[in-house]
């Protein structure tokens, strides 16, 4: 049987890139082994996932301009919404409220003491009542403001007011009578309080001084 001859050596081929996108080794003319350029594979899921990316941004884009659009109303500036308005007893509250010491539960009321009420009727016999107000201590029954709102047949308005003050005056302060454009303002501090009558009117004859000066000058006040 004759030798079998072994034939020429194969020549050199390139080697399998690895799995996962990694570079792949080649050898060259001289023999040395260099770096082949990874093979980048993309599989249908990611695809999918760039094509849903470009349609997400692209509504954002639409959402955004509509929402200027919204905003801003060809001036420049950007909308205000209204102004929310109040009345009735949140109005009461808002304005009442205001009249306590901040570290006082503040109490609002929608009608003024009885003492208050029956000498503004001995005053001002004629006027009708179109509001009253106070604000007290919640936790006790201490008044620190009341207020009535009037009208004479006449047209006049009296606003009869009484404010607890903090600094006390020993002695009555003297009983102003202010001018004002459409009435006078009758004013004097009693004790703990500053009691104010504010008359407004249409004529100078119609305005009922006499009775706001008695009554500013001697009402009986809250203690």
């Amino acid at each position: 049987m004759a030798p079998i001859t072994p034939g020429p050596p194969p020549p050199p081929a390139l080697a399998s890139a690895g799995s996962g996108g990694e570079a792949g080794r080649v050898s060259d003319e001289s023999g040395d082994e260099v770096l082949a350029a990874p093979r980048v594979r993309l599989r249908r899921w990611q695809y999918l996932v760039a094509g849903l990316v470009v349609v997400v941004a692209a509504s954002v884009q639409v959402v955004v301009r509509h929402s200027l659009a919204d905003v801003v109303r060809g001036t420049g500036h950007a909308a205000v919404p209204p102004p929310r308005v109040i009345s009735g007893q949140e109005l009461l509250s808002s304005v009442v409220g205001s009249r306590c010491p901040s570290a006082v539960v503040c109490g609002v009321g929608a009608t003024v003491s009885p003492v208050m009420a029956a000498e503004f009727r001995a005053d001002f016999p004629d006027a009708s009542v179109t509001m009253q107000a106070r604000a007290f201590d919640a936790g006790a029954p201490r008044t620190f403001w009341q207020q009535i709102s009037a009208t004479t047949p006449a047209g006049t308005s009296v606003v009869l007011t009484e404010q607890r003050i903090q600094v006390a005056v020993r002695h009555p302060s003297a009983l102003t009578v202010r001018p004002t454009p459409d009435g006078a303002m009758v004013s004097q501090k009693r004790g703990t309080w500053l009691v104010t009558a504010n008359l407004i009117g249409t004529a100078s004859s119609a305005i009922p001084v006499a009775p706001a000066r008695k009554w500013v000058a001697e009402a009986r006040l809250p203690r």
